[in-house]
């Protein structure tokens, strides 16, 4: 419910800045005036802060969806706005730990830990392609919230470790960049790689790197 709560409460914020700062001119002089554009991606995430999070956890995967609006591109490019929910997992990495800390035969899990971190952000999409049929790179930036959590991690024996089960909800922000492909004026796809901060205690970032499609109505 607090997911629903964050995409309706950006998407109301984020559309009234848009709509507040696009000229009516330009709308109403296109030939076409905005598309709806769904997005479906998926890939890894790889964790980075605080440091303990980036030795002793590796990427798994991660997936996200979002829906949004495209406006009509002008000489440099166009410009998109589109809320998305994002889910990364990370597993604990044994190798991580044993390169860190001292490790003999004798210590055993009691748990194989994971981080689920899902996101919630208002995206805002800088494309450089003038006609939207052409392949470009494209920028990125993004505000909203995510949720941390991680389950028990205990090493026995001489190779003492212990993370408990954690859960945090906070702020976050995300910046990154790609590259999309049109196969036609109703589909294409891209790649994009970026990072996300989450104001939490610790602050949390990682980086998601993604492929995914495109549709257009």
């Amino acid at each position: 419910m607090k997911y629903f709560f964050y995409f309706i409460s950006l998407g109301i914020l984020f559309s009234s800045i848009i709509y507040s700062q696009v000229d009516s001119s330009i709308i109403e002089n296109s030939s076409k005036q905005l598309d709806i554009e769904v997005i479906f991606f998926g890939g890894t995430a790889y964790p980075y802060l605080p440091t303990y999070f980036k030795d002793y956890w590796s990427s798994d995967w991660s997936a996200g969806v979002g829906c949004g609006l495209s406006f009509p591109p002008g000489d440099l490019g166009y410009v998109a706005i589109y809320p998305t929910f994002e889910f990364s997992k990370m597993m604990f990495a044994q190798s991580g730990f044993r390169d860190n800390y001292f490790w003999n035969r004798y210590s055993k899990y009691s748990s194989r830990g994971s981080v689920k971190i899902s996101n919630v952000m208002m995206n805002l999409k800088g494309s450089f392609s003038s006609t939207k049929k052409t392949a470009a790179p494209y920028f990125l930036i993004g505000l909203g919230a995510i949720t941390y959590s991680s389950s028990r991690v205990i090493v026995s024996e001489n190779g003492i470790l212990s993370f408990d089960d954690d859960s945090k909800t906070g702020f976050a922000w995300t910046f990154g960049a790609g590259f999309e492909v049109p196969f036609n004026e109703l589909m294409g796809a891209f790649i994009e790689g970026k990072s996300v901060i989450g104001i939490v205690t610790p602050v949390r970032q990682y980086f998601p790197i993604n492929a995914g499609v495109n549709l257009r109505f």
